[in-house]
């Protein structure tokens, strides 16, 4: 079983929803609402202890994919060849994010909807272990 944790801000409050059991519909529509302030994060938590979570929006993301007990992080790679550093809001808190690490929505729902089918990272995309 795959829960889907959505973000939702008002003020510095948190007023976020879990979805237990997501279906693809479900996850589509949270990414969908991603707007980079109210909606900043999306996160997948399988029964493994495995998290993909897709931060950003509305149209630039950035995805991380964690096993459980910190025994391995990647992150997507949008454009290996981008330079420089973007601001994206991620749990109401912007930063800067290497341009490299930047992808499309196109990516942020292949990435969740193959860690939906079986918790893995996507083959279509390219991933950077982070530590």
């Amino acid at each position: 079983m795959t829960s889907l944790h959505i973000d939702h801000w008002q003020g510095q409050s948190n007023q976020g929803e879990e979805i237990a059991d997501a279906s693809e519909k479900e996850l589509a529509a949270a990414i969908d609402r991603l707007d980079d302030w109210n909606h900043t994060n999306v996160s997948l938590k399988d029964g493994a202890g495995r998290v993909l979570m897709i931060g950003g929006g509305p149209d630039r993301f950035s995805i991380q994919y964690l096993l459980p007990e910190d025994t391995g992080a990647w992150v997507a790679v949008g454009d290996a060849d981008a330079e420089g550093e973007e601001v994206l809001t991620l749990g109401r808190q912007e930063a800067d994010y290497p341009k490299r690490y930047i992808v499309s929505m196109v990516v942020a729902l292949d990435a969740g909807r193959a860690f939906l089918r079986d918790g893995g990272r996507s083959p279509t995309i390219v991933w950077e272990r982070s530590f």
